[in-house]
């Protein structure tokens, strides 16, 4: 988050050093901060004449950004076939009418019911987006803010519906370009009563809304979980994750990390997106341990069993 508001200031303010390094962190950071600079890009052709387009120092700047991130785009490339598994949903157009407002809240789908209500969330802030256009002083940075939203959203949401790439929080920087132009749109209007009813009214919804969501997609309390198994461990015992995605969790709650392990009875290989590069192969097992030793496996959510293989 930080380096996409570095990116947006560097830009708006023209300072070029600040928007390149911001840009090529960002994108070494998180990929999908290429769109920030994209975003930029856009902006500059629908606000500049391309005459000027080898003059400019954005353009320079732009190149040099580009340059930097060869490197990683290499880098890419070359993992381009293992990324071709992951766990992302494809997207459709309940997504299309509800990304905007899914973007504002933090929205990703749980608890099923909001999707309506960020659809019409969507169309407030597309009329505030619209208003905040209508100054002709601050117009083209405006203009700037909503080429953030809309650039990243358009590119990532259009290519999922053939290649799933769409996660809301992956684009939090098009989050803040939301609030931006909420500022921006509140500054544009003319009332001042009605200037700090609106801005009332958002904060205090933004205030209950983050109060009342966090609830509705809690974790699971894995610590519990493992206060329990850990009392009940036996020196020969073992724990077994049943899944990849409470691995590390297990590795950190176990008091024996030592006798973790995965259990992987198809020998399928570690996904990627999990993080491959920090489990090695011996923390795999196909096989629970014979009696008297006695496997925990702990599941996703939360819930745990304890199992062994019977000996020939």
């Amino acid at each position: 988050m930080f380096f996409s508001v570095a990116s947006m200031y560097g830009y708006v303010e023209k300072k070029w050093p600040i928007m390149i390094a911001a840009n090529v962190l960002g994108f070494y950071n998180h990929s999908y901060l290429i769109f920030v600079p994209i975003a930029q890009g856009v902006h500059w052709l629908v606000t500049n004449k391309l005459r000027t387009l080898f003059r400019d120092p954005f353009i320079r700047s732009l190149a040099a950004t580009f340059l930097f991130m060869v490197p990683w785009f290499i880098r890419i490339a070359q993992e381009s076939s293992r990324l071709k598994t992951n766990w992302y949903y494809p997207a459709d157009f309940n997504l299309v009418k509800s990304v905007l407002g899914n973007m504002f809240v933090g929205y990703e789908g749980t608890p099923w019911y909001l999707w309506p209500f960020t659809s019409y969330l969507s169309l407030i802030l597309v009329f505030l987006f619209y208003l905040a256009l209508k100054p002709q002083k601050t117009r083209l940075r405006n203009l700037f803010f909503l080429a953030v939203v809309f650039v990243p959203l358009v590119l990532v949401v259009g290519v999922s519906f053939f290649k799933p790439l769409y996660v809301n929080r992956y684009l939090i920087y098009v989050a803040i370009a939301e609030v931006f132009l909420l500022a921006f749109a509140i500054q544009a209007i003319k009332s001042p009563v009605v200037q700090k009813l609106l801005a009332f009214s958002f904060f205090l919804f933004t205030v209950s809304f983050n109060l009342w969501y966090p609830a509705q997609h809690s974790k699971v309390n894995i610590r519990q979980t493992f206060q329990e198994v850990n009392m009940l461990l036996g020196d020969q015992d073992s724990i077994f994750a049943a899944s990849p995605l409470v691995l590390f969790e297990s590795l950190y709650y176990a008091k024996d990390p030592n006798r973790v392990y995965l259990y992987n009875p198809m020998d399928l290989p570690f996904p990627h997106y999990v993080g491959d590069a920090l489990v090695h192969p011996s923390l795999m097992r196909r096989e629970f341990p014979s009696y008297p030793n006695r496997a925990f496996v702990i599941h996703e959510d939360g819930s745990f069993d304890i199992t062994y293989a019977t000996p020939n």
